[in-house]
């Protein structure tokens, strides 16, 4: 016998949990060791989602997936299997050639039971077995006839409703909705009386506008107005005070109609007797002064008093690197890394970096078009670019754009040569050489 019931349920009952060996406990190594967790169960996992998202996997149903597994209909062929004796694919999408008539009847006569080949037949129309009226069989043309030759072409291209088409319309508003714009949708009601004609609602005593205007204010001004004030029950009111009321903020019952205009809430953060101590708006704004409460002067107020570390100098040079470094060998823009960080005083103003110039892009500065270069540079450059003139002309206009100063610049060249062009293209390209001073070519 048990002499208590937690006796008796320590000897029936199992324990919870996991039972240890006693040489297994308080090892570190076997608290950290977990047994492996248990897989799920074959006919509950076929009913996760994780089932088929395997990548390149056929998705199937969770409930053919048995089937398919006992059945093995993963390995099976559907269809007939054909036997080696049966025409073949190739037999049997080629044609054999129909030889002789008895073949070529034979042939069109299986032929005839296709739609395909009765009604497109080979180098025809296609028949829809239509059945048109004698009068366009007999060669009739189909059309209006024009009843003048004078017909305007604006009636020809929108001609005016008929009869049909107006029918046709109704047709498509009553399978479509089809209505046009802005026009009144119409159910075709049977009416009884005119709807245009008549006035819907109950007919009042009290009719305002009625011919005249002496009955609004009958019709606006209630029985209740005459009655007089109403009493009713607490609560009503107490709900309508309560409520929410527009433009005002609502009223929570604590009695905030009583508070008197201009009241301040919660509690002052410096009571009156503690009005110049040290507060937070000092502690954000700052209130020092060069002088203690004692009148000695701070002396290492703003500077530094330690020495080896005193900024005083007699020099009167600028201490630091300039940002604009002059004092460095400029480099070259065309060949300046995009990496070099440095201002040498030449960089581009805002102008240039909102409009750039032409051929900036090609790492080609403005000043290179007005640089004066060689004759031959000159007549190489043009060149280049499509401009081949004579060697004798290409000099003779070198020497006036040069003015003299022996070389002359692009731009100069250019400015010159488009003068000679233009001569040239309007056939008075001799004459201007000749009043330029050119002699004769050599």
């Amino acid at each position: 016998m048990y002499k208590t019931k937690r006796e008796m349920e320590a000897k029936l009952m199992p324990p919870a949990g996991l039972t240890a060996k006693h040489e297994a406990r308080g090892s570190a190594q076997e608290c950290m060791l977990f047994q492996e967790r248990p897989a799920t169960p074959e006919d509950v996992k076929k009913f996760r989602r994780s089932a088929n998202l395997e990548p390149g996997k056929r998705y199937q149903n969770p409930k053919t997936i048995a089937d398919i597994q006992t059945l093995k209909l993963d390995q099976r062929t559907f269809g007939v299997t054909s036997k080696t004796s049966e025409a073949t694919t190739a037999e049997l999408l080629s044609q054999k050639s129909q030889s002789g008539v008895v073949g070529k009847l034979n042939f069109i006569k299986a032929e005839k039971v296709y739609h395909t080949t009765t009604r497109e037949p080979l180098g025809k129309t296609y028949c829809r077995n239509h059945q048109l009226p004698q009068k366009y069989i007999d060669g009739q043309p189909f059309g209006q006839v024009p009843t003048t030759k004078d017909e305007a072409a604006k009636n020809l291209i929108f001609p005016r409703l008929c009869e049909s088409q107006e029918y046709a319309d109704e047709i498509y508003k009553k399978s479509h909705g089809l209505y046009g714009v802005g026009e009144q949708k119409k159910r075709n009601y049977d009416w009884k009386f005119d709807p245009t004609q008549a006035t819907f609602g109950a007919k009042s005593k009290d009719v305002a506008f009625n011919g005249v205007s002496k009955n609004i204010a009958d019709v606006l001004s209630t029985a209740d107005a005459d009655q007089g004030p109403l009493v009713t029950t607490r609560n009503v009111e107490n709900f309508k005070d309560l409520g929410d009321v527009l433009g005002r903020p609502r009223n929570l019952g604590i009695g905030a109609d009583k508070i008197p205009e201009g009241t301040v809430f919660g509690k002052p953060s410096v009571s009156a007797n503690e009005v110049n101590l040290w507060g937070a708006a000092e502690t954000i704004t700052g209130e020092y002064g060069c002088d203690r409460d004692d009148g000695v002067t701070v002396g290492d107020l703003g500077r530094s008093i330690t020495p080896g570390f005193r900024n005083i100098t007699t020099e009167t040079r600028a201490f630091g690197v300039p940002s604009i470094r002059s004092d460095l060998p400029r480099i070259p823009i065309n060949k300046r890394s995009m990496a070099d960080p440095m201002n040498y005083g030449d960089d581009v103003s805002a102008r240039e970096l909102i409009s750039p110039e032409d051929f900036s892009n090609l790492s080609i500065d403005p000043s290179v078009f007005h640089t004066p270069m060689a004759l031959e540079k000159i007549i190489n450059t043009f060149k280049a670019i499509g401009y081949s003139l004579p060697s004798d002309i290409a000099a003779f206009i070198y020497d006036i754009a040069s003015q003299g100063q022996g070389g002359c610049s692009v731009h100069q060249y250019r400015v010159v040569m488009n003068d000679y062009l233009y001569a040239d293209e309007t056939g008075s390209g001799d004459e201007w050489l000749r009043a330029n001073g050119f002699s004769s070519r050599k």
